[in-house]
């Protein structure tokens, strides 16, 4: 059954559907922020000599920012504020979350799409799906790759997906946490076809994996995510970026351990389709208390 703006629903027509999404556990814990020479990596500030030394995340409160002794910074391009902070509130890595196993597979959108209103599903369609019937009831499949990973979302189609699951976009620091773990810089994780995150998190870096689309810190805007989890709706939480994409940036690089602190395109708004997307939930307390 679709909804409707006005849809009143009656109980004994209602279809009961069941949604689910493999998710990998990645514990509260500390971390390190970029290092190396990957291009504008993050770093820890010093005295202006240097660019590599790899910044430590050691709680989940503010992180300072700006070419001050020990503040986090970033080289060239894709820096964040100057003599400001990351606040407590934006979700930095340190916090136990779930990451979603794979990108949002085709069958999965299909199945998002085959809930909402027709207007809804028209604006979030995009050509890689088929569909079937009506204009006023579309049916929507994910064909023979209904199992693959979406590679033709937008933003707006891969967050508002996230938003009608109950999650929500990860942050540029949570993604170097599920990249590399506790791992220091140097670390060396293979350059295969499709490896793994440190945590095991499938299509995560290699020569045929898609590239991530997380919320940065490079742009005012990113910064005033709040970690807002999706409310079962396919509607976005003020605090996300929106559907014009500024705040959200690109992760990731087709190659190897070099990846995991590669920001190229960190701050780059892109709202057209072309990527895919892969959402986090923050782990409850009791889950993360638990784990230790």
């Amino acid at each position: 059954m679709r909804r409707g703006a006005d849809a009143r629903i009656d109980a004994s027509k209602a279809e009961v559907r069941a949604h689910g999404v493999e998710m990998v556990y990645v514990p509260e814990g500390q971390f390190w922020l970029g290092g190396g020479d990957s291009l504008y990596r993050f770093y820890k500030y010093t005295d202006g000599t240097q660019d590599s030394l790899a910044y430590q995340v050691t709680s989940a409160g503010a992180i300072p920012t700006g070419r001050q002794p020990g503040r986090l910074w970033a080289a060239v391009k894709a820096q964040p504020e100057d003599g400001g902070e990351i606040p407590a509130a934006f979700p930095n890595g340190y916090a136990a979350i779930y990451c979603m196993k794979t990108h949002i597979a085709m069958r999965q959108y299909a199945d998002f799409l085959n809930t909402l209103s027709p207007e809804q599903a028209a604006e979030r369609y995009g050509n890689q799906f088929g569909r079937s019937g009506t204009a006023a009831d579309q049916r929507y499949g994910g064909g023979q790759n209904a199992d693959h990973g979406c590679s033709k979302l937008s933003w707006a189609d891969g967050a508002t997906w996230g938003a009608w699951a109950g999650l929500r976009p990860m942050t540029e620091l949570e993604w170097e946490k599920v990249s590399r773990g506790p791992m220091a810089p140097g670390w060396k994780v293979g350059d295969g076809l499709n490896a793994p995150s440190y945590w095991d998190v499938k299509d995560w870096c290699g020569w045929r994996t898609m590239q991530e689309r997380p919320v940065t810190v490079a742009n005012a805007k990113g910064r005033q995510f709040r970690g807002t989890h999706g409310s079962g709706e396919p509607v976005l939480p003020a605090d996300w970026p929106q559907a014009d994409a500024v705040g959200a940036g690109t992760r990731g690089i087709h190659g190897g351990q070099m990846a995991r602190s590669y920001r190229l395109h960190a701050a780059t708004t892109f709202s057209g389709r072309g990527e895919s997307w892969r959402g986090v939930r923050t782990a409850p307390k009791v889950a993360a208390e638990k784990s230790k």
